[in-house]
This record gives C-alpha cells, structure tokens and sequence, in this order.
C-alpha cells in the first residue's frame, strides 16, 4: 500500500507530477507500506547564501530500501 499524506492534484510542476504517477508497488509486494512525502523543506542556520532546500520526495518503508524501475 502507498500512503501519500499529500494531493496529487496540487502539484504543479510537470517533472514532479510524472514522477508522482510513477510510484507504484512491484508485483508481489503489495503488503509492503511506503509513505511518500511531498515538498519536505529543510532549513539551514548554518550555510551563508542558501537558508533553506526541499526534497521533491521523500520515500519511506520499513525495509529502509526501495528500488525505482
């Protein structure tokens, strides 16, 4: 099962919404959790110019691995 705590409808860059429509489970794992988060912001006090990223998406799963295809 995929657990997206987000709404697909409400990304609006065209790279991220075809990546969102690729996470889909491989044949055989579909008792496996994954949580997919979406625009996980990260701040910085330490860099100078740069005080804060994001991670289009962050993966999770109680395995700790996941491989894209």
């Amino acid at each position: 099962m995929i657990y997206r705590p987000y709404n697909p409808w409400h990304i609006t860059n065209e790279g991220e919404t075809a990546a969102d429509r690729q996470f889909i489970l491989r044949p055989g794992s579909e008792n496996e959790l994954l949580l997919i988060i979406h625009g996980l912001r990260l701040n910085s006090r330490f860099h100078r110019t740069q005080m804060s990223g994001e991670f289009d998406f962050v993966i999770l799963s109680k395995s700790g691995s996941w491989s894209w295809k």
